[in-house]
């Protein structure tokens, strides 16, 4: 909850083009209302929506779609795993290199499984955050869309059926599949820096925030293009998970964006250019850089509490023994 609003914020840049597309062809250079940027939007979205409830628009469902998937992950995880262990019992044991990429390959099945009941979820949640972006905007003939601000979960979901059927709630799916990735790329790039920086034992406070802040701002970054046509493609009102943008409609390209979310990367950046497919990677990579290090910071943390109790206790029980002895 604590960098949600920074995420509803990298959201709205992600899909403000796409969205204004939805509700007009005419250009959106000359709306006051179009984020500049990540300081920009926080400015506009406080002054024009009701203060700081604004940056929370979602976030329950968001809370619900994040302990679902977390939920869901973990327990696809362990029990792909033990069918992995039980399939490989008495077989020879395989090189430490394909053994990791097993379990990275586990670990990427057990997202997909998790985002084929949750992808939904995200849909609702995206469109949550972008209805404003919609209010907001303005029809070619100068009159305020009809969107509203504060749509109900159900009013979304019934939106996103109306749009586009049944498989709309799950638009964006293929670019979640390969999302997966992202944490494996972390982790890996974290056991990078750390073995350049000569980090071992128990980190201070400083390495064990660092690497694992820069490796997951590094992660981010790589795949941000396809977190940002996830986005699109589930704020998007009809099929297309692209956008136009610029001043560029679907006929000067020649066609719509395309159903395909893997093939708008390209369009995107064909009809906005490819600096369109980093809109609002500023706000993802500091996300990432303070969300994740902070988490590893607090996990190093309790680690180390928790072997400091254990020893305590260890301590204490072999006293208590050689007492009663």
């Amino acid at each position: 909850m604590a960098i949600y609003p920074l995420d509803l914020v990298i959201t709205r840049l992600q899909c403000q083009e796409r969205v204004r597309q939805d509700v007009s062809e005419a250009p959106t250079e000359k709306n006051d209302s179009k984020y500049a940027g990540v300081r920009d939007a926080v400015a506009k979205i406080y002054r024009h929506e009701g203060g700081l409830p604004a940056f929370y628009s979602g976030v329950a469902q968001d809370t619900f779609k994040s302990m679902a998937d977390s939920f869901l992950f973990f327990l696809a995880y362990n029990v792909l795993l033990r069918l992995r262990e039980r399939r490989d019992a008495g077989a020879p044991t395989g090189s430490a290199v394909v053994a990791t990429l097993e379990k990275i390959g586990v670990g990427c099945l057990a997202g997909a499984l998790s985002k084929a009941v949750t992808t939904p979820l995200a849909s609702v949640v995206v469109r949550k955050q972008t209805t404003a972006v919609a209010s907001a905007a303005r029809t070619a003939d100068g009159t305020p869309a009809t969107l509203g601000r504060s749509l109900s979960t159900r009013d979304i979901a019934a939106q996103i059926y109306a749009d586009k059927g049944p498989l709309g709630f799950w638009s964006g799916y293929p670019a979640s599949i390969l999302l997966t990735l992202n944490p494996s790329l972390t982790f890996y790039a974290e056991a990078a820096l750390k073995r350049a920086l000569r980090v071992g034992g128990e980190p201070g406070l400083l390495m064990a925030f660092l690497p694992a802040a820069l490796a997951k701002a590094f992660a981010s970054a790589t795949m941000y293009p396809l977190s940002l046509a996830k986005a699109r493609s589930q704020a998007a009102k009809g099929g297309g998970g692209g956008g136009g943008g610029g001043g560029a409609s679907s006929e000067t390209a020649g066609r719509g964006p395309p159903r395909n979310v893997l093939a708008s990367i390209p369009y995107i950046a064909r009809t906005e250019g490819v600096q369109a497919l980093y809109a609002g990677i500023a706000g993802e990579v500091l996300k990432g850089f303070f969300a994740h290090g902070l988490t590893m910071l607090v996990k190093e943390r309790i680690h180390s509490q928790v072997i400091n109790l254990y020893m305590l206790l260890a301590r204490l029980l072999r006293r208590l023994r050689i007492r009663l002895a």
